[in-house]
């Protein structure tokens, strides 16, 4: 009997290590920034690209918590990214994408619960690019944003557009 309860000691402090192991794989955050429009605080940067600079070579989530603009021409580098206005306890829906030029993507984007403003332009340029439903658009001069799943130049790469 002394064995029989050993063994089941062991089999359920080995489930609880399994258990443990698990929530702290579940737990590890992952890295975020802030694109608020002026900078200038750790963490915190003026633009998109800054922001996604900023991030570790595996990507992350930029939380756009200000107006954050997109003028002429803006290349994100190649980052696997989320752009979002909310993420855990954060929520910065009064912030905004505002798209004046282009934005071209350099790696597989996800957006979502982020307003995207302006007359500008999103190329994928052959990227994966998830436009979620809790993305909000507006208008700038009559005209919405657009969005393309290649680039300017010719590109060889397939897009795969979720809108």
């Amino acid at each position: 009997m002394l064995n029989h309860a050993k063994g089941i000691r062991f089999l359920v402090l080995c489930f609880t290590m399994i258990l443990a192991c698990g929530a702290v794989a579940v737990s590890a955050a992952e890295p975020v920034v802030y694109a608020d429009g002026v900078g200038g605080s750790a963490e915190h940067y003026a633009t998109l690209s800054e922001a996604v600079n900023a991030l570790p070579q595996t990507g992350g989530v930029v939380v756009v918590s200000g107006k954050v603009t997109v003028g002429n021409a803006e290349k994100l580098s190649s980052k696997l990214i989320t752009v979002t206005s909310k993420y855990g306890s954060v929520d910065a829906t009064q912030g905004s994408l505002v798209l004046d030029g282009t934005l071209t993507l350099g790696a597989d984007t996800v957006f979502e619960n982020v307003t995207i403003v302006g007359s500008g332009k999103i190329l994928a340029a052959g990227n994966r690019l998830t436009v979620k439903a809790s993305v909000k658009t507006e208008s700038k001069n009559g005209t919405y944003p657009s969005i393309f799943g290649g680039s300017d130049a010719a590109l060889s790469a397939n897009s795969n557009l979720s809108l």
